[in-house]
């Protein structure tokens, strides 16, 4: 049974600036960069061309070009931001995953850990040099959130849920909910039948889990930093507690 301390952070409507050519990162920093896929002035073509065979088979799998076009753009803007850091062209770039198939950088290509998620329009990439999860999510307001906060979430959660307007309650659940996915993401869990042991709803949390998947190397204290773009979609990011997420990027600049 391992034991964690979570600190959650709201930081509201966040700020991402304008690209600078930044690609140092430090051992306590965590960079972050959003793209509107709308965005992207390259060609499917070249994009595609960075990818692995295996990338591409998926790609090709899609059944809607728009869902295969936001895929190919994701990926390869991963491959380009992780090429910046390394100091690799993106074609060079490869991929493996851990025995909990979390996608890492093979050995020798740079000690960076990363983190991918999309949703909709928007692609966010989290880099660090430890552990890191990122979510994104866009916000439904029409969206039926009781069924799936009473089969996932815990009771002081539903509880708060219950609690907040009918303005903010859509918001909130996607804030709990991409708090979790990133949380889980970090650890290289993936999304794990009993969410509902992961409280993620108060600014200091301890939860407890039992999964033989768990490295015993894993930090036992993180923290949770959670916002909104526009009002349109929630992000989580969680990273150990002794890293900052210093940089928050715009990435239109990479692919155009």
């Amino acid at each position: 049974m391992a034991s964690f301390q979570l600190t959650c952070e709201d930081r509201g409507l966040l700020t991402f600036s304008p690209f600078t050519n930044a690609f140092t990162l430090s051992t306590n920093e965590c960079h972050i960069w959003l793209l509107n896929t709308n965005d992207n002035r390259l060609p499917l073509s070249h994009l595609i061309a960075l990818l692995s065979p295996e990338e591409v088979a998926k790609a090709n799998r899609f059944v809607f070009a728009e869902h295969r076009e936001r895929y190919i753009i994701a990926h390869g803007l991963l491959r380009i931001i992780l090429g910046k850091y390394a100091g690799l062209a993106p074609k060079a770039i490869q991929l493996g995953r851990t025995s909990n198939a979390k996608p890492v950088l093979v050995a020798g290509q740079g000690d960076y850990c990363f983190n991918l998620s999309h949703s909709a329009d928007e692609v966010i990439v989290a880099v660090s040099q430890k552990e890191v999860g990122i979510d994104i999510e866009q916000i439904k307001m029409d969206f039926d959130w009781a069924d799936i906060a009473q089969n996932y979430f815990c009771q002081e959660e539903i509880s708060r849920l219950g609690q907040a307007s009918a303005a903010s309650v859509a918001g909130l659940f996607y804030q709990y909910w991409t708090r979790k996915e990133a949380f889980l993401k970090a650890i290289s869990l993936g999304l794990i039948d009993d969410l509902q042991k992961i409280n993620l709803s108060a600014t200091h949390n301890r939860i407890w889990l039992n999964d033989d998947r768990l490295d015993a190397a894993i930090p036992t204290k993180w923290q949770i930093l959670s916002g909104f773009i526009q009002n349109d979609y929630a992000i989580s990011l969680a990273v150990p507690s002794d890293i900052t997420p210093t940089r928050f990027h715009q990435a239109a600049a990479l692919l155009s």
